[in-house]
């Protein structure tokens, strides 16, 4: 265990091609104004039903549409503003009224299909050092007292890898919240991070769904 917490550190203070602010003591947070964070939109990342995507793909196509319609139907009582957009393998519901943040998520919960939902804060990031900057005001009272571990999924083409950014990113909070500490296995907290392109995801809370997918047939009947 204490092995795991010296190569996280080491990963940290040797990080690959980033832009850093140097202090006495490694590496330091850069001035509170330049580390503030601009939220682009609300946003949730819908996982589907196994037995959606165990499907064929023309049929899995199909399911995924009407699961998209039925998401847009039951949350546009609530939010006519919103957005749903499909893809393969999630779809994503972006809203800009933060007021009904709850509102959305609880009728998310309720609808057939979902496996789970992720709440997420969309935000740009420039550099791994800023991947970090943004993901310590986020989680560092979450991490107070607590071990925890950085998990990280990533889409596109970047300069570093997933596993470089859990080291960084896990070696600076650690490094920073001096009551936290770093397992890698069966940690109090696990930090999800989700790098879509140009795109930081930090995902605030997952919550699950009902599951199933029922859909109503019409059936002929011939006399």
């Amino acid at each position: 265990m204490v092995s795991g917490m010296m190569v996280y550190f080491a990963s940290w203070t040797q990080a690959p091609s980033v832009t850093t602010v140097h202090c006495d003591t490694s590496f330091c947070l850069k001035p509170r104004r330049a580390c503030q964070r601009t939220i682009a939109a609300m946003k949730f990342i819908i996982k589907l039903f196994p037995e959606i995507t165990i499907k064929s793909q023309t049929v899995r196509l199909r399911f995924i549409k009407i699961l998209t319609g039925n998401i847009r139907n039951v949350l546009k009582n609530h939010d006519e503003t919103l957005a749903v957009v499909r893809h393969w393998d999630h779809i994503e519901v972006r809203s800009k009224d933060e007021d009904k943040r709850l509102i959305l998520r609880d009728a998310l919960t309720r609808i057939p299909g979902i496996h789970h939902i992720l709440e997420v804060e969309d935000v740009p990031f420039t550099s791994l050092h800023n991947i970090f900057e943004q993901t310590l005001p986020l989680w560092r009272e979450a991490l107070e007292g607590k071990s925890f571990c950085v998990r990280v999924k990533r889409r596109g083409k970047h300069e570093f890898t997933s596993i470089e950014v859990e080291r960084y990113v896990g070696g600076g909070l650690n490094q920073h919240i001096e009551t936290a500490r770093v397992k890698l296995t069966n940690p109090d907290v696990t930090v999800n991070l989700e790098i879509e392109n140009d795109r930081l995801l930090l995902v605030k809370g997952r919550y699950e769904g009902i599951g199933g997918f029922r859909l109503v047939l019409r059936k002929t009947y011939c006399r």
